[in-house]
């Protein structure tokens, strides 16, 4: 679902119905500025907010409501704020070393569904979306989603993805998963940079990431490539067996939008031939 101006409080009100019949104990909402007001007169609180999230220009915010006394306590604060200034210690240090001879990085295709699928089934005890299913991940892809993986000759050694809103001019950077064999090779980085080159070609502006606040890896990993913590979501995603906290980070693109424009120029010369 996405938020707009006028239908919000429609939105919330569908929100709520859908607690009462599910038992859910927490709702998150990501908006734009101009619309999370409504959902803070309503008791959300805003857990993260990402400058010019959408288009380049609005802020974006996080916002979460709790409907069961207890899920707000965040039992991890501690441990989790350790590993988040740890990271920053070592942010803006943008190095990406070369990726290991002999691997090949690539987009993947629908051909290379059941192997993704077959990574994070082997990966992750329990994950937020069905990305252990490989019709899952083929309809992720017809719906703007770009996945990309390292391969050594036939194995899938790692992964990734950029879920790009077009419209909003942003994508997030996610599903990154790594063979335990082959982790502390800088895969998840080499797989980064190549999302966000692919989805500046696409008009994208802002990347960003919701990742796992007790992954010293994958918060270092953000850190030392330029981007920006914006805010914890607490208690927030069932993933790897539990419930956990996610640390949201952003980085602006540079040259995102040029796409995006250089294609609406091309449809207004065309709209002016007969």
């Amino acid at each position: 679902m996405k938020a707009r101006p006028g239908d919000t409080a429609e939105l919330l009100a569908r929100f709520e119905e859908l607690v009462r019949e599910r038992g859910y104990s927490k709702v998150s909402a990501k908006v734009p500025e101009a619309v999370g007001r409504e959902f803070v007169a309503r008791g959300y609180a805003v857990e993260a907010k990402m400058p010019a999230m959408y288009r380049g220009a609005e802020n974006g915010l996080f916002l979460a409501r709790f409907f069961t006394p207890g899920r707000e306590l965040d039992t991890r604060a501690e441990a989790d704020g350790e590993v988040l200034r740890n990271a920053q210690s070592r942010a803006g240090r943008r190095v990406r070393p070369a990726l290991p001879s002999g691997r090949v990085l690539r987009a993947c295709e629908e051909a290379d569904a059941s192997a993704l699928a077959a990574l994070y089934r082997e990966t992750f005890d329990s994950y937020p979306f069905p990305v252990d299913d490989p019709a899952h991940i083929r309809r992720a892809m017809r719906d703007e989603t770009l996945f990309a993986g390292v391969w050594d000759g036939a194995l899938l050694v790692a992964a990734a993805s950029a879920e790009m809103d077009r419209e909003g001019g942003n994508a997030e950077m996610t599903d990154f998963a790594t063979r335990p064999a082959r982790r502390g090779r800088s895969l998840a980085g080499n797989l980064l940079g190549f999302l966000e080159r692919r989805a500046t070609e696409r008009g994208i502006r802002t990347a960003y990431t919701i990742a796992r606040a007790a992954s010293v890896g994958m918060n270092v990993v953000f850190a030392r490539l330029g981007y920006r913590w914006a805010g914890r979501l607490v208690n927030n995603t069932n993933i790897a067996g539990r419930l956990e906290s996610m640390n949201v980070w952003f980085r602006p693109l540079e040259g995102g939008g040029r796409a995006g424009s250089h294609r609406r120029n091309r449809l207004a010369r065309g709209a002016g031939k007969g």
